[in-house]
Order: C-alpha cells, then sequence, then structure tokens
C-alpha cells in the first residue's frame, strides 16, 4: 500500500475530525485524491486494479456516515467498480448510502442492473421538488409515500419505471434521428467561410427538427395528456425545439470514462513514470460506458410528468386536511399582490408591513401612501381545521384579527379583507373605491360602499358584512401624519426606496439598523435607495456614514452595481451624487472577466457601456474617469464593451449612439483586448473567449453600427478581414 493511502487509513482508524489535506501551494487538496491517483499509477504499471478497490473499500468501512465528505469516497468507489464493470455493486453503493438521487449516477450505473428501481426520494431531488409549494415541502415526509404510490402503480401498468418509459422512447427517437444527413458535421461544417458554413448548419437543423416532429408524432398523443390543454403542450414543445442550436453544438454521443480526472493528472503530469498515452487507457472503448441521450422535447415531458406526480400528491395531503387543492378554492396572497402590484402601478404597495402601531402583527399587503391594508383571511380563520390547531386555534385567530381590527381603526387605517370566495375584479374595483375616496369629500354614487368586508353573494351579505366605516369626515385617520412615517423601522428597505431626507434621519435616532441592514438579495440600504433613483433618502445615508465604497459578497461596489446589474437603470443624479462623495469608479465585482453577467463585475464606465447608459457614462466622464479605462482581466475598454454581443440574447443594448459618442470623445478603435480583438473584431462578431473562432453571424451587430466603424477608420483583425468583403458582396445594407 502506497504512504498517501496509509496515511489515510491511519487518519480513519484514529476518527479524527475534519478531512486530511495536503498544501499545495495556497491550495489545500485532500489526501484522497493523491491516495486514488497512487491506485491508479499502480494500475498503469502493473495492470491491476485490485489494490485501488481494497483501499476504497476500507477507507469505506471506516469512515463514519456522519462524515460530511464521505460522499467523495464513496464516489470513487463507485467509480472503480464502474472501471471494472461490477454496475451491480456500484448502485447498490449509491443506494445504500444516498448517491442515487443523482441522476447521472442512474445513467451510468442503473441502467444497467435489472433490479433498478426508481423512487420517490429520486424523483424529489431530480425534479419533483418543482412540482410542490411552500405548503407541500414542509410535509414532504408525508407526500413521499403517495408519491411512491404513484409511481409504483405506474410500474405496474407500464412495466418498467416512470424513469425507464421515458429512456426507451427517448432510444427509439434517437435511433430515428440518426438517419439525419450530414448531422455528423453539424460542429464542424463544411464551407469556404463563415457565412457558407451558417448556411450549411441551418440546413442540417431544419432537417433535424423535421426528423425529430416525425419521431415524435407515434407518442404525441400519449405526451399531450401531460398538460393542461394543447397550448400548454405547444409553448412547452416549443420551447424544447428552441434549445436545438444549442443542444447540438455538442457531440449527440457521449461516454463516460471511469476515472478520467485521475488518469489524465497522471498520464499529463511532468512526474509520470513513462507518460502513459491517455487514449490507450480507454482504446476500444475500455473502462468507459455509453450515456442514454434524451432529446430535450422528451426531458421536458418527463419532468412535467414527475412534476404533476408530486402535485397531485400534495393535493391528496391537502384533502386530507380539509385544504383546497394547489391554484384552486381561493385566491392566493402571493398571486392577490401580483394581481394588486398590476392593476396600481403608480401605488406603494408593502408585503407584511410592519407599521410602529401594529406591533408585533403585520399587515399582509400595505398601501402605506394612503394608510390603507388588505388582509387576506384564509379558510383557517373561519372555521375550526385540525392542522391549523382546531377550535382552540380558531379561538387564537380571530382574537388577533379582532385586535388587528381595531388597532387599524384607532390609526385611521382603511382595512379590506379578502377571503377565498371573493372575486378577484371585486377585490381590485373594493381597493380602488378606497383610493378614490381618499382624495374627495364624499363617493360618487358609482363608487361601492367601503366596509370592513367586500361586497359577498346575497346569503353571505346578510350573515357577514359589518357595517360600512364611518364617513370621511369622521375617520380618525389623522390628516397631518405622513404616510411615509407609518412605514416603520421594519420596513427599511421601503423607507429607503421611497422615504425622504427627514424619514431616513428619524429612523436613524430611533436606533433602525440602517449601516446594518442587508435586503433578501443581500443588498445594503444605500444600494437599495440607489437602485430605486431616490436622491433624498441616497443623500441621506451618505451624510449618516454609509461608505459608497462598501464592497458586497461578489465584491461589487455601489456604483459598480448600479452601472452593470440587470433589472437596474441607474440615474445621473445618483451616479453624480456617489462621485462627490467619494465613490472610486475603478472599483469592480471579484470576476473581473464575467462583465456580461450583469452583477456589478464590470467597472462603471464598462458597465454604462455595456446597457447604453449614456447619460451616466457622461456624468463619470466629467468627473475624470478615462474613456479608454481598462477592465481587468480580459483588457476590454467601453468600446469594445459596447461593440461585444456576448449574453445579450434578449437584453441586446448595442447603441450606435454610445458607439459614436465613446469614438467622439477618444475612445480608442486600435486597443485590443487580451485576446488581441478590437472594437471591430467584437461588431463583426468575435467574442472574448474563442480566439480561433470564426465569427457568428447571430452576433453581427445592425448595419449602421458597421458602417460607422468602418468610416471612422476601424480594422479588423486578418480572421476578420473576409467577413467585411463578403458583407459588401451580399450587399449586407451598406
Amino acid at each position: 500500500m502506497r504512504s498517501k493511502q496509509r496515511a489515510f487509513l491511519k487518519w480513519a482508524e484514529a476518527g479524527a475530525e475534519g478531512w486530511p489535506q495536503i498544501k499545495r501551494g495556497r491550495l489545500s487538496i485532500p489526501v484522497l485524491y493523491f491516495a486514488v491517483q497512487e491506485g491508479v499509477a499502480e494500475y498503469l504499471r502493473s495492470g491491476d486494479i485490485l489494490p485501488l478497490r481494497r483501499f476504497l473499500e476500507e477507507a469505506v468501512r471506516l469512515v463514519p456516515r456522519g462524515n460530511t465528505n464521505r460522499s467523495q469516497l464513496l464516489r470513487e468507489l463507485a467509480e472503480v467498480y464502474g472501471f471494472v464493470g461490477d454496475f451491480e455493486a456500484a448502485w447498490r453503493l449509491c443506494v445504500e448510502n444516498g448517491l442515487d438521487t443523482w441522476e447521472g449516477n442512474y445513467l451510468v450505473f442503473a441502467v444497467r442492473c435489472p433490479w433498478r428501481k426508481f423512487k420517490a426520494h429520486q424523483a424529489y431531488c431530480y425534479v419533483g421538488r418543482l412540482g410542490l409549494t411552500d405548503f407541500g415541502h414542509n410535509h414532504k415526509q408525508e407526500i413521499l409515500p403517495l408519491v411512491e404510490a404513484e409511481l409504483d402503480r405506474f410500474e405496474l401498468q407500464e412495466g418498467k419505471n416512470i424513469f425507464d418509459f421515458y429512456l426507451s422512447i427517448s432510444a427509439e427517437i434517437v435511433r430515428r434521428l440518426q438517419t439525419v444527413p450530414n448531422l455528423e458535421f453539424y460542429q464542424e461544417p463544411k464551407g469556404a467561410d463563415a457565412f457558407e458554413k451558417e448556411e450549411f448548419r441551418k440546413r442540417i437543423l431544419n432537417d433535424y427538427k423535421q426528423h425529430l416532429q416525425l419521431a415524435l408524432d407515434p407518442f404525441e398523443s400519449r405526451l399531450k395528456t401531460l398538460f393542461e390543454n394543447e397550448g400548454e403542450y405547444d409553448a412547452a414543445m416549443a420551447e424544447a425545439f428552441s434549445r436545438l442550436r444549442d443542444n447540438l453544438s455538442y457531440s449527440p454521443v457521449s461516454n463516460h470514462e471511469f476515472l478520467y480526472g485521475h488518469f489524465y493528472a497522471i498520464c499529463t503530469g511532468s512526474d509520470a513514470p513513462g507518460k502513459p498515452e491517455l487514449r490507450e487507457v480507454f482504446a476500444d472503448g475500455k473502462h468507459q460506458v455509453p450515456l442514454p441521450i434524451i432529446p430535450q422535447p422528451i426531458l421536458t415531458c418527463l419532468c412535467k410528468h414527475v412534476r404533476n406526480i408530486f402535485r397531485g400528491s400534495e393535493n391528496k395531503l391537502r384533502q386530507t386536511l380539509d385544504l383546497p387543492r394547489v391554484g384552486q378554492g381561493w385566491v392566493s396572497e402571493a398571486s392577490l399582490l401580483a394581481r394588486l402590484k398590476k392593476e396600481f402601478p403608480d401605488e406603494i404597495i408593502v408585503h407584511h408591513a410592519r407599521p410602529k402601531w401594529i406591533e408585533r402583527q403585520h399587515l399582509d399587503i400595505y398601501f402605506p401612501r394612503v394608510n390603507l391594508a388588505v388582509e387576506y383571511q384564509g379558510v383557517q380563520h373561519e372555521r375550526a381545521l385540525p392542522f391549523f390547531g382546531g377550535d382552540a386555534g380558531l379561538q387564537v385567530r380571530k382574537g388577533l384579527d379582532q385586535r388587528k381590527k381595531e388597532q387599524c381603526r384607532a390609526n385611521g387605517c382603511l382595512l379590506v379583507e379578502v377571503f377565498p370566495d371573493d372575486p378577484g375584479n371585486l377585490v381590485v374595483e373594493q381597493i380602488r373605491a378606497r383610493l378614490t375616496l381618499t382624495g374627495q369629500e364624499s363617493p360618487e354614487p358609482s363608487v361601492l360602499p367601503a366596509g370592513d368586508r367586500l361586497p359577498r353573494t346575497s346569503e353571505q351579505r346578510k350573515e357577514k358584512m359589518v357595517p360600512p366605516a364611518p364617513p370621511s369626515s369622521e375617520r380618525t385617520r389623522p390628516a397631518s401624519r405622513s404616510w411615509k412615517e407609518s412605514l416603520g423601522k421594519d420596513d427599511l428597505a421601503a423607507c429607503a426606496r421611497h422615504g425622504d431626507d427627514r424619514l431616513i434621519r428619524k429612523l436613524a435616532e430611533e436606533g433602525a439598523a440602517i449601516e446594518t441592514f442587508l435586503s433578501g438579495e443581500k443588498e445594503t440600504l444605500l444600494f437599495v435607495a440607489c437602485k430605486a433613483g431616490n436622491i433624498e433618502t441616497t443623500r441621506a445615508l451618505l451624510e449618516l456614514g454609509s461608505d459608497p465604497n462598501l464592497r458586497d459578497f461578489r465584491g461589487a461596489s455601489v456604483l459598480s452595481k448600479i452601472c452593470n446589474r440587470r433589472g437596474v437603470r441607474p440615474t445621473p443624479e445618483i451616479v453624480r451624487l456617489l462621485l462627490a462623495r467619494g465613490a472610486d469608479p475603478n472599483l469592480h465585482g471579484r470576476r473581473a472577466c464575467a462583465i456580461f453577467d450583469r452583477c456589478g463585475y464590470a467597472r462603471p464606465m464598462i458597465g454604462c457601456a455595456i446597457d447604453s447608459f449614456l447619460d451616466c457614462a457622461k456624468v463619470l466622464l466629467e468627473a475624470g474617469v478615462n474613456i479608454n479605462q481598462r477592465q481587468p482581466g480580459n483588457l476590454m475598454t467601453p468600446l469594445m464593451s459596447a461593440c461585444h454581443a456576448c449574453c445579450r440574447q434578449q437584453f441586446d443594448c448595442r447603441s450606435l449612439e454610445t458607439i459614436r459618442w465613446l469614438v467622439e470623445n477618444g475612445a480608442s478603435l486600435k486597443m485590443r483586448s487580451i485576446d488581441c480583438r478590437n472594437a471591430m473584431d467584437f461588431a463583426l462578431g468575435g467574442t472574448s473567449h474563442e480566439v480561433t473562432a470564426e465569427p457568428r453571424l447571430s452576433d453581427l451587430a445592425p448595419p449602421e453600427i458597421l458602417r460607422f466603424l468602418y468610416e471612422a477608420g476601424a480594422h479588423p483583425a486578418f480572421v476578420f478581414e473576409g467577413v467585411l468583403d463578403r458583407l459588401a458582396e451580399k450587399n449586407f445594407s451598406w
């Protein structure tokens, strides 16, 4: 036994904590990694893998199940079993130790075992969890047996488990797809240049789609039953077909080569004895297995089927608890909130608001500007349900509901209660009536009466309708109180978005956690204010000591985030204020090369160029930021970033106005990135991560941008010169 293997077993026998590691420079590498490589090296010398197998089996026996790193040891042993072709031992190891929940192990080992099963816990980890609501996740242990029964019923009916059922469909479809002409040339198409190659790819892709549709026809009627209607099925198939272009960019046939990483390290390492050839290890299909191919449309249907089983099982559990089915019975609080935000886009709406006067309770949905609250009252507020504590729980909830009503009345808050059978349109009408009533001396005749409950059916109205609220002249709502004060310090994010200077200072005096606050997305209060474009709260937070250069968990500053963040549109006033308060325009996130991820990784000027925030770029230039500022790591400039097409998709923001402004203000047309690409190369479809790849026609910039760059004196690299010539030949709108 080799030294690293002995060291690992000695540690395992001692029962020590942690996981033994070896320092290599700044890295800490597990001893197990080197121990397995010792076994691999021994195999290359003697052709015997048995010593490595014995070592791993002994290590698995010694390392206790509670060790969090034990799964890595089990994966290595499963790989050794697969290497020698003992797939049943590998799958049994996975099943006994919880590794059967990864679909990769099922495709490698289980499909080669006649006694395989696809159990509920596997389906949950695979995709079933997406079919459950929060209630379902909280009651997973009660739902899994119901799912297990459904999976067993399916297997009894079809003669195979659900995963194998879709694998068999996939195998038949893949067999028919082998007849697609020239499919093997899709990754390396024929053609003299990028244009001919792109046309060749299009022909192959169209043939592939036609063959796939024909192969799906025999199974289509069965697959459609998984969806609510034919329109939903068509939409799912359209989405699946839209991914074919990317899917075909990878090899349609792939093999799993056992212990490949270790053999690669040994065969390519500088100290490898004799340096055996890696290809010799896996020659003629040795020590590898082909992986089943699941076409995207079939994968979509498999996931849908599993989600349906989990959703149906959750509904069965809900029925036993006298709860409504998912999405039925009443409108949920979340959907009600989404509906109200859509119906009242100009109103400030706070979810689970906690004004100071509500004490330990909260308001489900709150309109602070008009002091109006919406309470969603589920069936548990009207009936005693065992799941919610029976009669005792009902009495507690009624007491809390009554207390909340009294607090709302005492503080002038108009309360609208929404019950399960209330139609959504009446909810919106009632709230709109309240909003209208707030700004009038008296309601118009067409306005619904203002009460604590919505109008219901005639019988329900007699039983449950409470007297209407007093006229507006008699209400106790303090007219002089600012709506912003009612937000309270527990709604700091809403205060930063919609408050003002006085509110922020008042909260600071009351001890609100202004400096330490983090939103659900781990954003500081200063970023929340900047993102909302609230100049007053931004200035107040800066004056109270908020650091504009504070870095988040990605290493990005506030300025770099608002200029390079998906869904954020910075305002020049905010950018100017941050710069005046000392914000560093050179800060950026840790992943310096991932500027198109829009997570604050780009420097501010480059971020503004990517999304064409021209007004903010002008402010940065006025503050002295270099127009040719480079991004560390890839050496991209603002002009290169503005011409780049990477990761834009539906966010294609390449703007001629921005590019013209950059060039007119001194942006260099000759500077090159770390991959020797200039602005014209990127406009012609070049990428910053493919040095030798030809341009993709789908990434070409609009003709007006190409024309401007050409007339401004930009010249592409040698590999792109032919693209311009072909564009001229094809009269590409020059």
